[in-house]
């Protein structure tokens, strides 16, 4: 007698409707990095997450407002990200640089992101809102790594929170640009270095 199959557990609609939007972004996303948004269409959009266009519009009214979403999930996982930082050892934290070129998409998106925002003023704001939400994270994460390590940083953390922002995103281009001539371990050792030379023992007085 053969054992009767396990039904596996239905999802609710709203199960349903947040696997339906996760599909379609990180199609969005592999599409937008691999031809821009420019040359990027709903309908390959569609197609590759097996969708109509019509049921792609319902959800996003036009192109612009699925890049626009793409890009608050983008921000919103990497908050998520820092957010899950140990709060001992700057490994992780430097980790945390590689992960994200290594996903791949990411330097193209953020490429395409800055070249959309620059050109249009509403898009330029809610960019500078969510890079500047990533780097106060950054700099929570810096301030309480410090406090852990029991140093203090000799310039504001918010200015190391930039610096290493900056270092991310350029090692990210330069490796879209270069990839072999971009180690991996830089994303490790050079964060290393910055967080290094702002850091001085915590004075007993």
């Amino acid at each position: 007698m053969k054992a009767r199959a396990t039904a596996e557990p239905k999802l609710t609609r709203g199960e349903k409707n947040a696997a339906t939007t996760a599909a379609l972004l990180e199609a969005a996303a592999q599409t937008f990095a691999e031809r821009g948004f420019q040359a990027a269409t709903m309908d390959e959009i569609a197609e590759r997450v097996g969708l109509s266009k019509g049921a792609l519009y319902y959800r996003y009214k036009s192109k612009d407002d699925l890049f626009l979403a793409l890009l608050d999930e983008r921000c919103a996982a990497y908050l998520a990200q820092l957010e899950r930082t140990p709060a001992a050892g700057w490994g992780e934290f430097a980790e945390l640089f590689l992960a994200v070129v290594r996903e791949g998409s990411w330097p193209r998106l953020f490429l395409e992101f800055v070249s959309y925002a620059s050109r249009r003023p509403a898009a330029r704001r809610r960019l500078v809102k969510r890079t500047r939400a990533v780097r106060a994270a950054l700099q929570r994460v810096v301030e309480d790594q410090a406090a852990a390590a029991g140093v203090a940083p000799r310039v504001p953390a918010a200015h190391v929170a930039l610096a290493l922002s900056a270092l991310g995103n350029g090692l990210a281009l330069e490796s879209l640009a270069d990839p072999r001539g971009v180690p991996d371990r830089a994303f490790v050792e050079l964060p290393a270095l910055i967080l290094a030379g702002v850091a001085e023992p915590r004075s007993n007085k």
